[in-house]
């Protein structure tokens, strides 16, 4: 009795842990039927965001060469933005060539295209790649470490930390399973671009043909990405992602003792997550699942709509135990701006919270003005007693009818001959006093 009080417990803490960090991380994760080795693993649903499995996700390692993704990640926001364009050439600098480790050949003095720059990053993870892009594009390399570290604030992954563009090992960086999953998610949500160049089996430059670090490009057609990583301090590192029918999966291997280790433990991986379970899309973003009453607004009301989609994922043929509810105020005040969150949608499989998605305002709604307040309340008292006001209504008619008639007669009374008038009224009088017994 005691040991299952001991196992409730442990799972409400971490049920409360989970939820406490970033929105996809999950309490209800699955254990496969095989061994990791490995330091430590993560398998993500990339469609949902959702952590199918870990071990040991939060555990701090040096990330070796797979800092390039975020580099990479940078460049391609930078083409985004106009800064720098595939073309743009860039001049090889002696800094750049003299860098150690896994390299693309460049020269010092020649012209080499971002593009081509990007193919070495990602298909050979040249060193030398990494820092003709700092100097190219962003001024130095400590522009770009600058700019990687503010990415992962902005991505809200607070146990990474890098010195170097290329992740050549120095003591202050590191990073975990558990960011690089998130990172690998967020660089495919944003750049899904930029897997033509990751999914690259070969890369030739300056006559010297060269082969992706990445073996299961080599070995599964469906595997379209990501980077690899060594050092001796850490291990072996392999962030992996592939897609089947429409589905991706992304998992990051970290700690391993040999390549073969990497890529088996992935592959094991990728295949239980396509294997054994399924996406389910309750909701689409923006979709307005409710309204809110707006006190002392300009509207009476406001849309709340998802700020992202109601995606989860579950074992397979397990859909109809998916429950939601909405977590909303009973109103709210003016003023209220567009995208102010305003309430929740909580997604849950069984008994298990799987998700919370906020509810935001699909409209800005301004505070109204006291003439606009008094006819609100004058429509809104309409509206509430209108039976009552309609009863009030037909008596009020009935008595200006029964006024009219009574003036109408008294007329026709005047009009009349005086002796002929007091009959009349006597016989009146009587039939008002009669009783109703004659």
């Amino acid at each position: 009795m005691l040991g299952k009080k001991l196992k409730l417990a442990l799972a409400y803490l971490f049920m409360l842990i989970s939820l406490s960090l970033p929105s996809t991380i999950f309490a209800y994760q699955y254990s496969p039927p095989f061994k990791i080795t490995s330091v430590s693993a993560v398998l993500m649903d990339a469609n949902s965001g959702q952590i199918i499995y870990s071990q040991n996700p939060h555990h701090r390692l040096q990330p070796a060469s797979l800092a390039k993704v975020m580099t990479l990640f940078l460049i391609f926001d930078a083409l985004d933005r106009g800064a720098v364009k595939l073309i743009d050439e860039m001049v090889i600098s002696k800094n750049a060539t003299q860098k150690k480790g896994s390299t693309m050949y460049l020269h010092e003095g020649e012209k080499v295209a971002l593009v081509e720059l990007i193919k070495g990053i990602a298909v050979v993870s040249g060193n030398d790649a990494c820092v003709a892009v700092a100097e190219g594009v962003f001024g130095s390399e400590q522009n770009l470490v600058d700019k990687m570290n503010q990415k992962l604030r902005d991505l809200n992954l607070q146990n990474s930390q890098f010195q170097t563009a290329d992740g050549w090992p120095a003591s202050e960086q590191y990073t975990t399973a558990y960011d690089m999953a998130m990172l690998a998610h967020a660089y495919i949500q944003e750049h899904p671009e930029a897997l033509q160049y990751h999914k690259l089996k070969e890369f030739t430059h300056a006559d010297i043909l060269m082969h992706n670090r990445n073996g299961l490009i080599f070995q599964d057609p469906s595997v379209d990405g990501l980077k690899t990583g060594h050092v001796e301090e850490a291990g072996y590192h392999l962030i992996a992602t592939a897609e089947r029918e429409n589905r991706r999966y992304i998992t990051v291997i970290m700690g391993a003792d040999k390549i073969e280790t990497r890529e088996k433990e992935a592959v094991q991986l990728l295949d239980f997550g396509f294997n054994n379970f399924m996406t389910v899309k309750l909701f689409n973003k923006d979709d307005i699942l409710s309204h809110l009453s707006v006190l002392r607004g300009v509207k009476g009301k406001v849309g709340l709509r998802l700020s992202e989609d109601g995606i989860i994922t579950i074992p397979t043929g397990q859909k109809k135990f998916i429950s939601y509810e909405l977590k909303t105020p009973k109103q709210q005040e003016a003023p209220i701006k567009t995208d102010q969150r305003l309430g929740q949608v909580i997604i849950s499989y069984r008994t298990e919270i799987m998700k919370k998605i906020p509810l935001v305002a699909n409209e800005d709604i301004q505070r109204a003005t006291t003439k606009m307040l008094v006819m609100q309340s004058v429509r809104s008292t309409v509206v509430r007693y209108k039976y009552v006001l309609l009863i009030i209504f037909i008596l009020l008619c009935m008595l200006v009818m029964l006024y009219l008639y009574m003036r109408r007669f008294r007329r026709r009374l005047k009009k009349t001959d005086p002796m002929e008038a007091e009959i009349i009224k006597r016989r009146l009088d009587k039939i008002l006093k009669s009783d109703g017994n004659e």
